[in-house]
């Protein structure tokens, strides 16, 4: 079955960037995968070590648009998102991608305060010097890594993710979503059985957790949240929609030089 494969982003952009996608299921199979309406798997031990990890992830905009995504921190000062986010069109050179870089505003501790209306964040820009390190467009792994300014290492209290469990989720276990949708401020997406399956010589993982536009560079988590994979797309079915993922070891196999 053919189906078309729209990139998560903000604004519906993403929507120029459609590619052609076949896939295995149909939709009764699918919605086997959907969470249950009332359910009480979430261990609150497992929520908390997430809770930890969401210092390292950051709302991602632009100073002159309105379009957003989501990143998170893989190393002091590299974040890691989606090629879609920083471009929704193929670009030919690298000084091109540079120079749309400039204008990206990273924001982390985007989380909503109880008993206030405004939210304190930590906004950094991009470094003036190589912003742009590797990336992959969107028809292939859909990543760009990206440097910050030399400010975000005096702020210690962010942690870069860890990189150290990269491996791949099991179909109908655990995945996790720590996003910014629509460009809101941090939500969670928690599913007990949402992993459809995998495919490494795409390096390509699909789930039902709940994106919305501005999810794109989301990281995805198992169920011990272990950093596996970066949530990209979502394909309209009749029970609602399937979500497409970068698996993190086809992109760690690009990138691991600069992590060193």
């Amino acid at each position: 079955m053919q189906s078309r494969l729209l990139l998560d982003d903000e604004l519906g952009i993403g929507a120029n960037v459609s590619l052609d996608w076949t896939e295995p299921w149909d939709d009764v199979q699918l919605e086997a995968f959907l969470p249950r309406q009332f359910a009480y798997e979430a261990d609150v031990g497992a929520l908390y070590r997430g809770l930890q990890l969401a210092n390292a992830v950051c709302k991602i905009s632009f100073t002159d648009s309105d379009h957003t995504g989501t990143g998170i921190l893989i190393a002091p000062d590299l974040v890691l998102t989606n090629y879609h986010v920083l471009s929704p069109q193929l670009v030919e050179e690298k000084t091109q991608l540079e120079a749309l870089a400039q204008s990206l505003q990273f924001e982390f501790g985007y989380i909503s305060q109880e008993n206030t209306d405004s939210v304190p964040t930590d906004c950094f820009n991009t470094a003036a010097s190589e912003p742009v390190l590797a990336w992959s467009p969107a028809p292939q792994l859909d990543y760009v890594l990206l440097r910050v300014a030399g400010a975000i290492v005096q702020a210690d209290y962010l942690k870069p993710v860890s990189m150290s469990s990269v491996r791949e989720p099991s179909p109908r276990t655990s995945l996790n979503l720590l996003q910014h949708p629509a460009g809101q401020t941090l939500k969670v997406s928690l599913s007990t059985n949402g992993v459809v399956q995998t495919d490494p010589q795409r390096g390509r993982i699909w789930y039902v957790n709940r994106t919305q536009g501005g999810s794109s560079g989301s990281p995805c988590f198992t169920g011990d949240w272990d950093f596996v994979a970066l949530h990209h797309a979502s394909v309209p079915r009749g029970f609602g929609s399937l979500r497409e993922g970068i698996l993190l070891q086809s992109i760690v196999a690009e990138i691991e030089s600069f992590l060193a």
